[in-house]
């Protein structure tokens, strides 16, 4: 369709993507929603995915399908270090929710060890829904009640992103390509994207 594009793809951080981005050495980047810095870029979420409560098949809520926030206070959780994601800012914000402040008690750079350390009973974390089908750890993913509407629910997800001030002239085309993909192979993300 765009037969003088050049797309390259390269693995970075969050935030070696961002330092990328405002560096102009790329044009775009895949990134969780939660990520992006409110001001100075643009995205669009292609993979909404709600955060689910994931905690060992042994766990105490374990065999809940809905937990509330509040009842994760006396938990302890496990995150993705800052220099990798900034899920430790969203998982504050949703704690704050539940009036309480998580208690962290390991950070690691690597998505696989936070898996493994979940599997473990090390700490309790949230993760978009999106990971269910491919976790291989026997872990299970409940439904969490944070007080958001569903529709604050699905502004997180998977989202292509771009500074706001991105000249690039095939911008416009890759975004509209990126949506005409969603509406084809992802119609049901899509619906819940139009009723916002």
């Amino acid at each position: 369709r765009y037969p003088l594009c050049n797309l390259s793809v390269q693995r970075y951080t969050p935030e070696e993507l961002l330092r990328a981005l405002d560096a102009g050495e790329v044009d775009f980047g895949v990134m969780v929603s939660f990520a992006i810095p409110e001001k100075g870029y643009q995205y669009l979420v292609y993979y909404p995915s709600k955060l689910m409560l994931v905690v060992p098949s042994y766990h105490r809520l374990a065999n809940q399908k809905r937990v509330n926030i509040t009842e994760l206070k006396d938990e302890n959780f496990v995150t993705l270090s800052r220099s990798v994601n900034r899920a430790i800012d969203r998982i504050q914000e949703i704690c704050a929710k539940g009036n309480f402040h998580p208690k962290f008690v390991k950070e690691t750079n690597s998505f696989n060890t936070l898996l493994m350390l979940e599997a473990t009973g090390m700490g309790i974390s949230l993760h978009f829904q999106l990971h269910k089908d491919s976790c291989s750890y026997d872990l299970r993913f409940i439904d969490l009640e944070t007080g958001e509407s569903e529709d604050e629910k699905l502004t997180d997800g998977a989202a292509l992103v771009w500074k706001e001030q991105n000249q690039n002239p095939a911008l416009r085309p890759f975004v509209d390509c990126i949506h005409d993909c969603m509406e084809r192979f992802l119609p049901e993300q899509m619906q819940s994207i139009k009723e916002q």
